[in-house]
């Protein structure tokens, strides 16, 4: 179900390169928003390896930090294209 919430999502975001979308766009960043946390979510309840799930500033983008029960560090972060790939 993540992957079909997020398939769609990436379609809608393609479009949003076009004039007159910001609202769509904007839509868009909240469901972005969402996945990345339901994400972190999983990880932090499922994996036995993590320890905890640290969430960066909003500001500096949609991330977050999986902390393992080593203490090692593994950032997972959502990247915005403007590309149509």
């Amino acid at each position: 179900m993540l992957f079909q919430q997020f398939k769609t999502t990436n379609k809608k975001v393609k479009m949003s390169s076009f004039d007159g979308v910001f609202n769509i766009v904007k839509k868009e960043k909240v469901k972005m928003e969402e996945l990345l946390t339901k994400i972190g979510e999983l990880v932090a309840t499922e994996m036995e390896e993590v320890k905890d799930v640290k969430y960066v500033d909003k500001q500096m983008g949609y991330m977050f930090y999986i902390v393992l029960n080593d203490n090692r560090r593994v950032l997972l972060s959502l990247i915005e294209s403007t590309n149509n790939e």
